[in-house]
C-alpha cells in the first residue's frame, strides 16, 4: 500500500524518536551510577542527597542468614530524643547517627537498596536554642541517608510545629508525614504531607530504566507502580504518618489552634491514595502507644503491613508483635526503643511471593561500637556532628544554662555559700585532696578537651587553627566542672578556672562558709557524706547514669575516691 507524503513524514519522525529513545536507554544502562533512590510525595518525585562513597570496614554478623535474597531493606527508627551520639565517657556504649550512617552503607554494599523512615521525637525533651540546633543536625543527618518519611512526636510539638516543620522542610527528604493534621488556613504551606511513596533502587538495577520508561509510556496511573516493581523486583513502599488521640491532646495543649482529623478517617484517605499509586508495602508511622496501635489495627485489620509506634522503654523489644489478619500475613507492630540505641530493619523479599507481594523478616540492630569509624576517617553524619560542636561553641550555650540555688544554699544560714575550689580544701585536708588528685575526677575537664569527639576546627583570620572539643557543651560540662548550673559555680574556663574538673564541692557542696569558719558545725556538718547514705549514691548517679556510664557500680568505684574525713 502506498503511503501519502504526510504518512511517510510521520513514520520517519516516529522512527527517529524511537532510535533516539533506544540510544538514551542504552546510555542510561551503561553509564556509571550512584545510589540515588527516588521518592514520591503525593505525585511529585524528588531525589535525596548524594551519599559519599562508603569506607571499607569489617562487616557485622550476617543479617538474615537463612533468608532468600532481599528485594529491599526498610530501616525504621524513632524517639531519639536529641541523642546525636553516645556520651563516650565509658565504653562500650550504643547509639549515634554516625554509626547509623555506617549501617546504611553496609546494607547498601550488599547490593540491596535501602529505604528508611523515622517515627519522630528527634528533638530533645528540653526546649531552647541548643535543642533546636540538635533537631536540625538530626534532620540533616537523616537527609544524608535514604530517609523518605519523618513523623512528628511530642518533643517536636513542644518546640512548636512552626519551628520543627520549617527546619525539616529545608532538608527534605525526609518529608514530614501527618495524614490527620488539618491545615485549613494554610498555616504550614507545603511543609508536611499525609504520605510518601518510595521506589528504592540499587545501582545494580540495570532494568530500572526500562521499568520506569515502560511504566510511564504504557501504564500511566494505577499500573505504573506494579510494572516498575515487576521490571526491577523492588517494591513500592508507602509511608503514612498519623498522630494518635493522646498525642493530639498533648499537641493542642502546646498549640490550641492545631486541628486533627480522627486517625481512622485520615488512614482511609491515605490508603485509597496509596492504592492508586500501586504501593506494594505500607508502613504506618503512628504517634501513639502500642495499645492505641492495636486498637487501630483491630478497626482496620491488614490495612498496612507494618506499624511503627511509640515505645515506653529505652531498650527495644528484640522482636515485633504479630497482629493477626484473616487469610493474610500478620501485620508487624514495631517499637525501636529510645535515644537512637537501636534501629529496626525489615528484610523484604519477593523470591517466594512474586513482585506484587512481599515476604517480611525483621531484625533489631543495635548501634554498637563496631560500626564506629576510626578517628582518621569520616562520613557525612560525623561531619554534621563537627558542625554541631562548632555551633555549640560559637553560640556560647554555656551561658544560656539557667542558674539555680544549690540544695545547701537553700538551707537556713547557707544562702551565701560559694564554690571555692579544691585548692582551698588542700589547706586543711591534704589527705583527701591527694586522693582526689590521683582520681580521674581531677582530670575531668581536660578529658573533654583531649578526648571529646568529634573535634571541630575553628579557623579565624590571622590566627592559627584551633581544635574545639566538647568542653563548651553544657550537656558535657555539667559533669566535668564544679558547681555547674548553681549560684556562684562554674561559668567558663576564663572566669572560673579554679572550678575546672570534678572537684570536692560537686559531692560535698559549696564550701566557702566552712573555709571561713572551719570548726563551726553549722557549716561542716552539711558537707559530710558516707557510702551508706542514699544521698551519696544519688549524687554519684547524677553523672554516672545509665547513658553516660552504664556499667557504674558504686561499691567497685568507691575505693578510688574514698578519703579520710579530716
Amino acid at each position: 500500500m502506498m503511503l501519502s507524503p504526510t504518512q511517510r513524514l510521520f513514520c520517519a519522525a516516529g522512527l527517529l524518536i524511537a532510535l533516539a529513545g533506544l540510544g538514551w536507554m542504552g546510555f542510561q544502562m551503561t553509564r556509571p551510577r550512584r545510589a540515588l533512590p527516588t521518592a514520591v510525595a503525593g505525585s511529585a518525585a524528588t531525589a535525596p542527597a548524594v551519599v559519599k562513597p562508603p569506607v571499607a570496614r569489617q562487616m557485622l554478623a550476617p543479617l538474615f542468614p537463612d533468608a532468600p535474597p532481599a528485594s529491599c531493606y526498610v530501616l525504621l527508627s524513632g524517639q531519639m530524643y536529641g541523642y546525636l551520639q553516645p556520651c563516650g565517657c565509658a565504653r562500650p556504649q550504643v547509639g549515634g547517627l554516625e554509626r547509623r550512617y555506617e549501617l546504611v552503607q553496609r546494607l547498601g554494599r550488599l547490593g540491596v537498596p535501602v529505604s528508611a523512615a523515622d517515627l519522630g521525637d528527634l528533638a530533645p525533651h528540653e526546649t531552647g536554642a541548643q535543642a533546636r540546633q540538635k533537631y536540625e543536625i538530626a534532620v540533616r543527618s537523616l537527609h544524608a541517608m535514604p530517609y523518605q518519611a519523618l513523623g512528628m512526636g511530642g518533643t517536636e510539638f513542644k518546640m512548636t510545629l512552626n519551628e520543627t516543620l520549617g527546619s525539616a522542610q529545608n532538608y527534605a527528604p525526609p518529608h514530614v508525614v501527618m495524614a490527620n493534621l488539618r491545615d485549613e488556613n494554610d498555616e504550614f504551606p507545603e511543609q508536611f504531607r499525609g504520605w510518601v511513596v518510595h521506589d528504592p533502587r540499587s545501582p545494580a538495577d540495570e532494568t530500572s530504566t526500562w521499568g520506569r520508561l515502560l511504566a510511564g509510556m504504557l501504564a500511566p496511573g494505577s499500573m505504573a507502580g506494579p510494572i516498575a516493581a515487576i521490571s526491577t523486583g523492588r517494591p513500592r513502599i508507602g509511608y503514612i504518618g498519623l498522630v494518635g488521640e493522646q498525642m493530639m491532646a498533648k499537641a493542642q495543649e502546646k498549640e490550641a489552634t492545631l486541628k486533627f482529623d480522627p486517625p481512622l478517617e485520615a488512614l482511609d484517605r491515605a490508603l485509597a491514595e496509596l492504592e492508586q499509586q500501586g504501593v506494594v508495602f505500607r508502613v504506618l508511622l503512628f504517634q501513639g502507644d502500642a495499645d492505641e496501635a492495636r486498637a487501630l489495627h483491630a478497626a482496620r485489620p491488614g490495612a498496612v503491613e507494618a506499624i511503627l509506634c511509640r515505645g515506653s522503654a529505652d531498650i527495644a523489644p528484640r522482636l515485633p508483635q504479630r497482629l493477626d489478619v484473616p487469610d493474610r500475613p500478620a501485620t508487624l507492630l514495631i517499637e525501636v526503643g529510645h535515644k537512637g540505641k537501636a534501629v529496626g530493619v525489615l528484610h523484604l523479599s519477593s523470591a517466594d511471593t512474586g513482585p506484587t507481594a512481599m515476604a517480611v523478616r525483621y531484625q533489631m540492630i543495635e548501634m554498637v561500637e563496631e560500626l564506629e569509624l576510626p578517628d582518621e576517617q569520616t562520613n557525612p553524619a560525623r561531619e554534621l556532628m563537627r558542625d554541631y560542636v562548632l555551633a555549640v561553641y560559637q553560640n556560647q550555650y554555656l551561658t544560656t544554662v539557667p542558674i539555680q540555688a544549690h540544695p545547701l544554699q537553700q538551707l537556713e544560714g547557707m544562702a551565701d555559700a560559694r564554690f571555692v575550689g579544691a585548692a582551698k580544701c588542700l589547706e586543711c585536708h591534704p589527705g583527701a585532696h591527694a586522693v582526689w588528685a590521683r582520681s580521674k575526677h581531677s582530670h575531668a575537664y581536660q578529658a573533654l578537651v583531649d578526648y571529646g569527639r568529634p573535634l571541630a576546627e575553628l579557623i579565624r583570620r590571622g590566627e592559627s587553627p584551633r581544635m574545639i572539643g566538647r568542653q563548651f557543651d553544657p550537656e558535657c560540662a555539667s559533669c566535668h566542672v564544679t558547681g555547674f548550673g548553681y549560684r556562684n559555680g562554674f561559668v567558663d574556663a576564663e572566669q572560673t578556672p579554679h572550678l575546672l574538673g570534678n572537684q570536692c564541692e560537686n559531692c560535698h557542696g559549696p564550701g566557702s562558709l566552712h573555709v571561713a569558719e572551719p570548726k563551726d558545725p553549722r557549716y561542716f556538718r552539711p558537707l559530710r557524706l558516707s557510702i551508706g547514705s542514699p544521698d551519696t549514691e544519688k549524687k554519684c548517679r547524677s553523672c554516672h547514669d545509665g547513658d553516660n556510664d552504664p556499667h557504674f557500680d558504686l561499691e567497685k568505684y568507691w575505693p578510688h575516691v574514698k578519703h579520710p574525713r579530716f
